[in-house]
C-alpha cells in the first residue's frame, strides 16, 4: 500500500510543472508592435518599417548637408524627423542633440549680447528660444529672469541701499 502511494505522490508531481499556477503565471505576452511613425516615436515596442528607414537616412543626410551650410534651425529639424522616426539609431540621435546644444548655445550668446547692449526685449525673445529647446537650462533660465527684470526698479532698490549705508 505504501508502495502505491509512492508511485501516485510520484506521478502527481511529474504532473505539476505543465499546469500552470494564478499566482505563479509570468507567462509574457507578446505586445503588438507599433510602428514608429505612428506618432509614439520612441514606444518600446517601436519597430522602424523599411519606409521609415529610408526616410530616416534621408532626413539626416539633407540634415548634414544643411549644417555644413551653417543652416543649424533646419539642420536640427532633419535630424529630429530622422530620430524620431529611428529613435533607437544613436547617429540619428547624437546629431540632434549635438546640433540642439549648438543653437541653445547661438541663442543664449545673442541674448547675453542684446542684454550687454540694454536691448532686453531682444535677449528675453533669444533666451525664450534657448529654453523651447532646452526647458531645464539653469543659466538661461536665470538671464531670462535678468532680462525680464525692470532696470529702473533695480537701480531704485539699490539708490536706497546705498543711501541707507551713508545716511547719518
Amino acid at each position: 500500500m505504501r508502495h502505491v502511494w509512492s508511485i501516485l505522490a510520484v506521478c502527481l508531481l511529474a504532473t505539476l510543472p505543465g499546469v500552470r499556477a494564478f499566482a505563479g503565471n509570468d507567462s509574457t505576452t507578446d505586445t503588438p508592435k507599433v510602428s514608429c511613425s505612428n506618432g509614439v516615436p520612441g514606444s518600446v515596442n517601436c519597430v522602424p518599417t523599411k519606409d521609415d528607414l529610408k526616410q530616416a537616412r534621408s532626413a539626416y543626410h539633407h540634415g548634414v548637408k544643411l549644417q555644413e551650410h551653417k543652416e543649424l534651425e533646419a539642420s536640427f529639424a532633419q535630424f529630429d524627423r530622422a530620430s524620431r522616426l529611428v529613435p533607437r539609431d544613436a547617429a540619428f540621435l547624437s546629431a540632434r542633440e549635438m546640433t540642439k546644444a549648438q543653437l541653445v548655445f547661438q541663442h543664449t550668446e545673442r541674448g547675453d549680447a542684446f542684454l550687454a547692449d540694454g536691448q532686453r526685449e531682444h535677449a528675453a525673445d533669444e533666451f525664450r528660444a534657448a529654453l523651447t529647446l532646452d526647458p531645464d537650462n539653469a543659466y538661461t533660465q536665470q538671464r531670462l529672469a535678468e532680462s525680464l527684470r525692470d532696470p529702473r526698479s533695480e537701480e531704485r532698490r539699490v539708490g536706497k541701499k546705498c543711501r541707507s549705508r551713508w545716511a547719518p
